[in-house]
């Protein structure tokens, strides 16, 4: 587990959530691959996939399934030619991207006890916060659109969706949890690993 210096958001940046209210996985998928995912229905492109979890127990495993697959804070899987994000979320918990001056944060509440509605800025974070290594993930650039994993990449939403923009690069991804007296946040960390110190 490494431990890493206090990260805060751009100062003029508002968190966007994106409070879908269903539970499941979330799902980052760059946009010129929505048409590779094909979330709660059986694929259509010829792939077989293989999953443990099955939301239709007597049908074939989909992409919904092999998200809900990941029992780690996030993931990395491949998604026709790139990747995907899969975001473990725990019952209807809504989500949000906090920008960096390189990378981002992506925060899922879990509760608040004394303050209704969602934080507009990132909380300020401990001067030191252990954070797990999940992997990496390699973007070209395009927008990352945030949705519910049962989505089908190529058709109108059944829930709200977001874009989210990270450059293109490779990301080393690393999760953590915030907690004080009013909340517990689950945060998801993208640094670059190119010029990342040693």
């Amino acid at each position: 587990m490494a431990e890493r210096r206090n990260m805060q958001a751009k100062p003029a940046a508002q968190l966007q959530w994106l409070d879908i209210g269903a539970p499941g996985p979330r799902v980052l998928v760059p946009v010129p691959l929505l048409a590779s995912w094909s979330g709660n229905l059986p694929p259509t492109d010829g792939r077989v996939i293989e999953a443990e979890f099955r939301w239709q127990a007597d049908g074939s495993a989909t992409d919904y399934d092999r998200a809900c697959d990941v029992m780690s804070a996030a993931a990395a899987i491949p998604v026709g030619t790139g990747q995907a994000i899969v975001l473990y979320v725990e019952g209807d918990m809504p989500v949000a991207w906090a920008p960096l001056e390189r990378g981002g944060i992506l925060l899922a509440k879990l509760y608040t006890i004394e303050d209704p509605g969602l934080p507009e800025q990132l909380p300020e974070m401990p001067e030191v916060l252990p954070w797990e290594f999940l992997g990496e993930f390699t973007t070209d650039g395009s927008a990352l659109r945030l949705m519910h994993a049962a989505e089908v990449g190529e058709e109108e939403p059944v829930f709200d969706t977001m874009d989210i923009p990270l450059m293109a690069g490779q990301y080393r991804m690393e999760s953590a949890t915030l907690r004080d007296p009013r909340m517990e946040l689950w945060l998801v960390s993208l640094q670059p690993t190119e010029g990342r110190p040693e």
